[in-house]
């Protein structure tokens, strides 16, 4: 059953990467995952590029699209992923890409229904990192799965919060003053 999972795993990702320009998602059972926006540059997207923040998180957008024109019914999840020296992924389960902030959910999707949605990305990351946005429907006793890839890298830095910033400013402001008292004081003697 494993196997089964895994060749229909890589057959989806072989499909996402090698489909012609007019493909712009990965999917399975009638139900795709598209990065928002679809278009950069030109090109089509087909995976989430992400940079993330050394400090907080970010949000992605995507969207959710049911292909057909019958009600269709799936999860979908986040999830680790890593990628061999041969650019082959291996694609972990629900809740194993914890910077992640997408739950696993049951989908049910009406006819032609498109969804915008977004998930949260958790930093830092260090170089490049990998992870997955997956599709899940089960047919029968087979279950189904495609994976968008998501790439993180590092982002900017987040700079201070200007409150911190603020903060900082009146302690200096207040430790001059208390060095000028404490001067004049010793200057004027006891009074």
């Amino acid at each position: 059953m494993r196997l089964i999972r895994r060749a229909l795993l890589l057959a989806a990702l072989a499909t996402a990467v090698a489909a012609p320009s007019g493909a712009s998602a990965a999917g399975t059972g009638g139900i795709e995952v598209t990065p928002d926006p679809g278009v950069v540059d030109g090109h089509q997207v087909t995976a989430f590029h992400v940079s993330v923040p050394s400090r907080g998180d970010t949000t992605v957008s995507y969207f959710l699209r049911n292909t057909t024109s019958h009600v269709v019914s799936g999860q979908i999840y986040a999830a680790s992923a890593s990628r061999d020296s041969n650019g082959q992924f291996t694609i972990g389960g629900p809740g194993s890409a914890g910077d992640i902030g997408l739950k696993a959910q049951r989908l049910d999707l009406a006819p032609r229904e498109v969804r915008h949605s977004s998930f949260s990305v958790t930093g830092p990351v260090h170089g490049t990192a990998y992870r997955a946005i997956v599709v899940e429907v089960q047919r029968g006793t087979i279950t189904e799965r495609a994976a968008t890839v998501v790439y993180l890298n590092p982002g900017r830095r987040v700079p201070v919060p200007v409150v911190l910033a603020i903060i900082a400013a009146v302690l200096l402001v207040v430790v001059a003053g208390a060095i000028v008292v404490v001067r004049r004081r010793r200057t004027t003697g006891p009074s």
